[in-house]
Protein backbone atom coordinates (compact mmCIF):
# COMPACT_ATOMS: atom_id res chain seq x y z
CA UNK A 1 0.00 0.00 0.00
CA UNK A 2 1.39 3.40 -1.02
CA UNK A 3 0.72 6.35 1.31
CA UNK A 4 -0.27 9.69 -0.27
CA UNK A 5 0.14 12.84 1.89
CA UNK A 6 -2.90 15.13 2.19
CA UNK A 7 -2.60 18.29 0.02
CA UNK A 8 -2.54 20.57 3.09
CA UNK A 9 0.46 18.79 4.64
CA UNK A 10 3.19 21.24 5.63
CA UNK A 11 1.22 24.31 4.51
CA UNK A 12 -0.24 27.28 6.49
CA UNK A 13 -3.88 28.33 6.31
CA UNK A 14 -4.80 31.94 5.53
CA UNK A 15 -7.93 34.02 6.07
CA UNK A 16 -8.10 37.53 4.62
CA UNK A 17 -4.36 37.27 4.06
CA UNK A 18 -3.66 36.38 7.67
CA UNK A 19 -2.13 33.10 8.87
CA UNK A 20 -4.64 31.30 11.01
CA UNK A 21 -2.62 30.05 13.96
CA UNK A 22 -5.66 28.42 15.52
CA UNK A 23 -6.81 26.59 12.37
CA UNK A 24 -7.85 22.94 12.52
CA UNK A 25 -8.58 20.27 9.90
CA UNK A 26 -11.35 17.66 10.19
CA UNK A 27 -10.91 14.49 8.11
CA UNK A 28 -14.13 12.66 7.11
CA UNK A 29 -15.12 9.72 5.01
CA UNK A 30 -15.91 11.18 1.58
CA UNK A 31 -19.44 12.67 1.40
CA UNK A 32 -20.11 12.14 5.11
CA UNK A 33 -19.38 13.62 8.53
CA UNK A 34 -17.92 10.37 9.75
CA UNK A 35 -14.38 10.97 11.04
CA UNK A 36 -11.64 9.11 9.19
CA UNK A 37 -8.31 8.21 10.80
CA UNK A 38 -5.36 10.39 9.82
CA UNK A 39 -1.75 9.43 10.50
CA UNK A 40 1.53 11.24 11.15
CA UNK A 41 3.68 8.87 9.08
CA UNK A 42 3.40 6.94 5.78
CA UNK A 43 3.60 3.64 7.63
CA UNK A 44 0.30 4.43 9.39
CA UNK A 45 1.81 3.71 12.80
CA UNK A 46 1.05 7.03 14.62
CA UNK A 47 -2.46 8.50 14.64
CA UNK A 48 -3.28 12.22 14.66
CA UNK A 49 -5.78 13.57 17.13
CA UNK A 50 -9.07 14.66 15.53
CA UNK A 51 -9.22 17.41 14.38
CA UNK A 52 -5.60 18.03 13.29
CA UNK A 53 -4.28 21.38 14.51
CA UNK A 54 -1.60 23.59 12.92
CA UNK A 55 1.77 23.92 14.65
CA UNK A 56 3.19 27.06 16.30
CA UNK A 57 4.10 28.56 12.92
CA UNK A 58 0.59 28.08 11.55
CA UNK A 59 1.53 25.09 9.30
CA UNK A 60 -0.37 21.80 9.16
CA UNK A 61 1.78 18.73 9.92
CA UNK A 62 2.13 15.86 7.51
CA UNK A 63 -1.19 14.06 7.18
CA UNK A 64 -1.60 10.56 5.73
CA UNK A 65 -4.95 8.85 5.23
CA UNK A 66 -5.57 5.18 4.61
CA UNK A 67 -7.38 3.57 1.67
CA UNK A 68 -10.50 5.15 0.24
CA UNK A 69 -11.56 8.70 -0.59
CA UNK A 70 -11.93 11.37 2.10
CA UNK A 71 -12.94 15.02 2.68
CA UNK A 72 -11.11 17.71 4.67
CA UNK A 73 -12.94 20.60 6.35
CA UNK A 74 -10.83 23.49 7.72
CA UNK A 75 -11.99 25.83 10.46
CA UNK A 76 -10.43 28.88 12.13
CA UNK A 77 -9.83 29.32 15.84
CA UNK A 78 -13.47 30.33 16.34
CA UNK A 79 -14.74 27.21 14.57
CA UNK A 80 -15.85 29.00 11.41
CA UNK A 81 -15.34 27.02 8.20
CA UNK A 82 -12.64 28.67 6.07
CA UNK A 83 -12.09 25.94 3.47
CA UNK A 84 -12.83 22.39 2.37
CA UNK A 85 -11.34 19.72 0.07
CA UNK A 86 -13.52 16.87 -1.18
CA UNK A 87 -13.03 13.41 -2.74
CA UNK A 88 -9.31 13.23 -1.98
CA UNK A 89 -7.45 9.98 -2.83
CA UNK A 90 -6.28 8.00 0.15
CA UNK A 91 -3.53 5.34 0.19
CA UNK A 92 -3.27 3.22 -2.93
CA UNK A 93 -3.05 -0.53 -2.73
CA UNK A 94 -0.67 -1.96 -5.31
CA UNK A 95 -1.99 -5.13 -6.83
CA UNK A 96 0.57 -7.88 -7.30
CA UNK A 97 1.16 -8.77 -10.90
CA UNK A 98 -0.03 -12.25 -11.77
CA UNK A 99 2.68 -14.80 -12.60
CA UNK A 100 3.43 -15.04 -16.31
CA UNK A 101 1.63 -17.61 -18.34
CA UNK A 102 4.14 -20.41 -19.02
CA UNK A 103 2.95 -20.54 -22.61
CA UNK A 104 3.78 -16.85 -23.06
CA UNK A 105 7.32 -17.01 -21.63
CA UNK A 106 10.05 -16.42 -24.21
CA UNK A 107 12.12 -19.57 -24.01
CA UNK A 108 15.16 -17.75 -25.42
CA UNK A 109 15.28 -15.65 -22.26
CA UNK A 110 15.56 -18.70 -20.01
CA UNK A 111 18.34 -21.25 -19.56
CA UNK A 112 18.12 -24.01 -22.12
CA UNK A 113 19.30 -27.60 -22.01
CA UNK A 114 23.07 -27.73 -22.30
CA UNK A 115 23.63 -24.19 -21.06
CA UNK A 116 26.45 -23.86 -18.54
CA UNK A 117 26.91 -21.53 -15.61
CA UNK A 118 29.45 -20.82 -12.92
CA UNK A 119 28.23 -21.04 -9.35
CA UNK A 120 30.00 -20.46 -6.05
CA UNK A 121 28.93 -23.83 -4.73
CA UNK A 122 29.99 -27.46 -4.73
CA UNK A 123 26.74 -29.31 -4.09
CA UNK A 124 23.82 -30.44 -6.24
CA UNK A 125 21.51 -27.83 -7.78
CA UNK A 126 17.92 -28.46 -8.82
CA UNK A 127 17.53 -28.51 -12.61
CA UNK A 128 21.30 -28.70 -13.15
CA UNK A 129 24.12 -31.24 -12.93
CA UNK A 130 27.81 -30.66 -12.28
CA UNK A 131 30.26 -30.95 -15.18
CA UNK A 132 32.37 -33.46 -13.30
CA UNK A 133 32.77 -36.39 -15.69
CA UNK A 134 30.20 -38.55 -13.90
CA UNK A 135 27.17 -39.89 -15.76
CA UNK A 136 23.46 -39.19 -16.25
CA UNK A 137 20.66 -41.44 -17.43
CA UNK A 138 17.16 -42.70 -16.73
CA UNK A 139 15.95 -43.70 -13.28
CA UNK A 140 16.86 -47.32 -14.13
CA UNK A 141 20.27 -46.54 -15.58
CA UNK A 142 22.33 -46.45 -12.39
CA UNK A 143 23.94 -43.17 -13.50
CA UNK A 144 26.36 -41.71 -10.95
CA UNK A 145 25.54 -37.96 -11.12
CA UNK A 146 21.80 -38.12 -11.82
CA UNK A 147 19.56 -41.06 -12.65
CA UNK A 148 16.17 -39.50 -13.32
CA UNK A 149 13.67 -38.98 -16.13
CA UNK A 150 14.46 -35.24 -16.12
CA UNK A 151 17.94 -36.07 -17.49
CA UNK A 152 16.56 -37.15 -20.87
CA UNK A 153 16.83 -33.79 -22.65
CA UNK A 154 20.47 -33.33 -21.63
CA UNK A 155 21.22 -36.98 -22.46
CA UNK A 156 19.96 -36.47 -26.00
CA UNK A 157 21.76 -33.13 -26.32
CA UNK A 158 25.15 -34.44 -25.21
CA UNK A 159 24.81 -37.63 -27.28
CA UNK A 160 24.29 -35.55 -30.42
CA UNK A 161 26.84 -32.79 -29.75
CA UNK A 162 29.86 -34.78 -28.62
CA UNK A 163 30.48 -38.25 -30.07
CA UNK A 164 33.52 -38.65 -27.82
CA UNK A 165 31.49 -38.70 -24.62
CA UNK A 166 31.39 -42.23 -23.26
CA UNK A 167 28.07 -44.10 -23.48
CA UNK A 168 27.87 -47.27 -21.40
CA UNK A 169 27.75 -50.12 -21.97
CA UNK A 170 28.27 -48.91 -25.58
CA UNK A 171 27.07 -46.19 -27.95
CA UNK A 172 24.13 -47.37 -30.06
CA UNK A 173 22.55 -46.22 -33.30
CA UNK A 174 20.72 -43.23 -31.80
CA UNK A 175 20.40 -41.17 -28.64
CA UNK A 176 16.72 -42.11 -28.27
CA UNK A 177 17.52 -45.81 -28.51
CA UNK A 178 20.31 -45.53 -25.93
CA UNK A 179 18.04 -43.62 -23.55
CA UNK A 180 15.30 -46.22 -23.96
CA UNK A 181 17.88 -48.92 -23.24
CA UNK A 182 18.70 -47.24 -19.88
CA UNK A 183 22.29 -46.51 -20.88
CA UNK A 184 24.38 -43.77 -19.28
CA UNK A 185 26.37 -40.96 -20.87
CA UNK A 186 29.36 -39.23 -19.30
CA UNK A 187 29.16 -35.53 -18.54
CA UNK A 188 31.93 -33.22 -19.78
CA UNK A 189 34.71 -33.29 -17.20
CA UNK A 190 35.84 -29.79 -16.22
CA UNK A 191 37.50 -30.79 -12.95
CA UNK A 192 40.65 -28.73 -12.52
CA UNK A 193 40.43 -27.33 -16.07
CA UNK A 194 40.07 -23.83 -17.51
CA UNK A 195 37.56 -22.90 -20.22
CA UNK A 196 39.00 -22.06 -23.65
CA UNK A 197 36.98 -21.16 -26.74
CA UNK A 198 37.14 -23.33 -29.84
CA UNK A 199 39.67 -21.93 -32.29
CA UNK A 200 36.99 -21.46 -34.97
CA UNK A 201 33.48 -21.31 -33.38
CA UNK A 202 31.78 -20.99 -36.75
CA UNK A 203 34.50 -18.76 -38.17
CA UNK A 204 37.83 -19.61 -39.76
CA UNK A 205 40.35 -20.89 -37.21
CA UNK A 206 42.14 -18.06 -35.40
CA UNK A 207 45.33 -20.09 -35.14
CA UNK A 208 45.86 -19.09 -31.52
CA UNK A 209 46.13 -22.73 -30.43
CA UNK A 210 48.81 -23.65 -32.96
CA UNK A 211 51.56 -25.65 -31.28
CA UNK A 212 49.40 -26.59 -28.30
CA UNK A 213 49.57 -30.26 -27.33
CA UNK A 214 46.12 -31.87 -27.19
CA UNK A 215 45.63 -34.95 -25.04
CA UNK A 216 42.41 -35.57 -26.94
CA UNK A 217 40.74 -33.95 -29.94
CA UNK A 218 41.97 -30.84 -31.71
CA UNK A 219 41.74 -27.03 -31.66
CA UNK A 220 38.41 -27.08 -33.52
CA UNK A 221 36.74 -30.11 -31.89
CA UNK A 222 34.14 -29.60 -29.13
CA UNK A 223 35.18 -31.20 -25.84
CA UNK A 224 38.88 -31.49 -26.69
CA UNK A 225 41.44 -31.45 -23.88
CA UNK A 226 44.77 -29.65 -24.00
CA UNK A 227 47.57 -28.44 -21.78
CA UNK A 228 49.35 -29.84 -18.75
CA UNK A 229 49.56 -28.76 -15.11
CA UNK A 230 53.33 -29.24 -15.02
CA UNK A 231 56.03 -28.93 -17.70
CA UNK A 232 59.62 -30.16 -18.00
CA UNK A 233 61.72 -27.95 -20.27
CA UNK A 234 63.65 -29.55 -23.09
CA UNK A 235 67.12 -28.43 -24.14
CA UNK A 236 65.61 -26.68 -27.17
CA UNK A 237 63.37 -24.60 -24.88
CA UNK A 238 66.22 -23.29 -22.72
CA UNK A 239 67.61 -19.89 -23.85
CA UNK A 240 70.96 -20.10 -25.61
CA UNK A 241 73.91 -19.51 -23.28
CA UNK A 242 77.63 -20.37 -22.82
CA UNK A 243 79.80 -21.74 -20.01
CA UNK A 244 83.37 -20.32 -19.82
CA UNK A 245 86.03 -22.06 -17.75
CA UNK A 246 89.89 -22.15 -17.92
CA UNK A 247 92.65 -23.08 -15.51
CA UNK A 248 95.08 -20.39 -14.30
CA UNK A 249 97.89 -19.74 -16.77
CA UNK A 250 100.23 -17.91 -14.38
CA UNK A 251 102.99 -19.52 -12.34
CA UNK A 252 106.00 -20.76 -14.35
CA UNK A 253 107.48 -23.93 -12.86
CA UNK A 254 110.04 -26.66 -13.55
CA UNK A 255 110.16 -30.43 -13.39
CA UNK A 256 113.04 -32.33 -11.69
CA UNK A 257 114.73 -34.94 -13.89
CA UNK A 258 116.91 -37.85 -12.60
CA UNK A 259 118.10 -41.10 -14.19
CA UNK A 260 120.80 -42.56 -16.43
CA UNK A 261 121.39 -42.82 -20.12
CA UNK A 262 121.02 -46.18 -21.71
CA UNK A 263 124.04 -48.42 -22.38
CA UNK A 264 123.72 -48.67 -26.14
CA UNK A 265 125.72 -46.65 -28.67
CA UNK A 266 129.48 -47.39 -28.71
CA UNK A 267 131.58 -44.26 -28.86
CA UNK A 268 135.11 -43.02 -28.15
CA UNK A 269 136.66 -40.36 -26.02
CA UNK A 270 139.70 -38.22 -27.00
CA UNK A 271 142.55 -37.98 -24.47
CA UNK A 272 146.19 -36.75 -24.22
CA UNK A 273 148.99 -39.20 -23.54
CA UNK A 274 151.31 -38.27 -20.68
CA UNK A 275 155.09 -38.56 -21.17
CA UNK A 276 156.30 -42.18 -21.46
CA UNK A 277 152.83 -43.56 -21.57
CA UNK A 278 152.55 -47.13 -22.68
CA UNK A 279 149.59 -48.75 -24.30
CA UNK A 280 148.62 -51.65 -26.40
CA UNK A 281 148.77 -51.11 -30.09
CA UNK A 282 145.44 -49.95 -31.37
CA UNK A 283 142.98 -52.74 -31.85
CA UNK A 284 145.29 -55.49 -30.41
CA UNK A 285 146.22 -57.21 -27.21
CA UNK A 286 149.96 -57.21 -28.05
CA UNK A 287 152.59 -56.03 -25.64
CA UNK A 288 152.73 -52.49 -24.42
CA UNK A 289 154.46 -49.88 -26.50
CA UNK A 290 155.94 -46.57 -25.39
CA UNK A 291 154.39 -43.53 -27.09
CA UNK A 292 155.66 -40.04 -27.55
CA UNK A 293 155.02 -37.32 -25.06
CA UNK A 294 151.85 -35.25 -25.07
CA UNK A 295 150.30 -36.86 -28.11
CA UNK A 296 146.53 -37.23 -28.45
CA UNK A 297 144.63 -40.41 -29.07
CA UNK A 298 141.11 -41.79 -28.97
CA UNK A 299 139.79 -44.57 -26.89
CA UNK A 300 138.29 -47.49 -28.66
CA UNK A 301 134.65 -47.51 -29.64
CA UNK A 302 133.84 -50.74 -27.89
CA UNK A 303 132.60 -50.89 -24.34
CA UNK A 304 129.01 -49.71 -24.18
CA UNK A 305 128.27 -47.89 -20.94
CA UNK A 306 125.82 -45.44 -19.30
CA UNK A 307 126.08 -41.94 -17.86
CA UNK A 308 124.20 -40.70 -14.79
CA UNK A 309 121.97 -37.65 -15.48
CA UNK A 310 120.39 -35.20 -13.01
CA UNK A 311 118.90 -31.68 -13.24
CA UNK A 312 115.61 -29.86 -13.86
CA UNK A 313 113.67 -28.20 -16.66
CA UNK A 314 113.45 -24.39 -16.75
CA UNK A 315 110.49 -22.40 -15.38
CA UNK A 316 109.41 -20.65 -18.57
CA UNK A 317 106.33 -21.54 -20.61
CA UNK A 318 103.10 -20.62 -18.70
CA UNK A 319 100.25 -22.75 -20.09
CA UNK A 320 96.60 -23.83 -19.59
CA UNK A 321 94.84 -27.12 -19.06
CA UNK A 322 91.48 -28.22 -20.56
CA UNK A 323 88.76 -28.82 -17.97
CA UNK A 324 85.20 -30.28 -17.95
CA UNK A 325 82.26 -28.27 -16.48
CA UNK A 326 80.03 -30.63 -14.52
CA UNK A 327 76.26 -30.48 -15.31
CA UNK A 328 73.83 -28.94 -12.76
CA UNK A 329 70.04 -29.02 -12.26
CA UNK A 330 67.57 -31.75 -11.44
CA UNK A 331 65.49 -31.75 -14.64
CA UNK A 332 62.21 -31.80 -12.68
CA UNK A 333 58.87 -30.46 -13.95
CA UNK A 334 57.65 -27.01 -12.85
CA UNK A 335 54.10 -25.78 -12.24
CA UNK A 336 52.34 -24.38 -15.32
CA UNK A 337 49.23 -22.94 -13.60
CA UNK A 338 48.23 -19.28 -13.65
CA UNK A 339 46.75 -17.71 -10.47
CA UNK A 340 43.30 -19.29 -10.20
CA UNK A 341 40.07 -19.21 -8.16
CA UNK A 342 38.08 -22.44 -7.91
CA UNK A 343 34.32 -22.66 -8.45
CA UNK A 344 31.85 -25.24 -9.80
CA UNK A 345 30.47 -25.52 -13.35
CA UNK A 346 26.88 -26.69 -13.86
CA UNK A 347 25.03 -27.86 -16.99
CA UNK A 348 21.28 -27.31 -17.42
CA UNK A 349 19.18 -30.45 -17.64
Amino acid sequence: MTAVPAPISGLPRFKHGQVQYGAKAYVFEAGTTTPKLAYKDPNFSQEHTHPVAVDGEGNFPAIYVGEGNYDIRIVDGAGAVIGSLNQLQGAVTEEAEPPPDPEEVDATKLHQTGDMKIRYDSGVLQGWVRANGRSIGSSSSGASERANADSQALFLHLWAKDPNLTVLPSRGVSAAADWAANKTIALPDFRGRALVGLDDMGNTAAGLLTGVTFTSGSATTLGSKAGASTVTLTTAQIPGHTHTATSASAGGHNHTVTGTTNTTGNHSHTYTRPPGAQEHPSGTNAGLETRGNNTTANTGTDGAHAHSVSGSTNTTGAHTHSITVEPAGGGEAHSNLQPSFLVSLYIKL
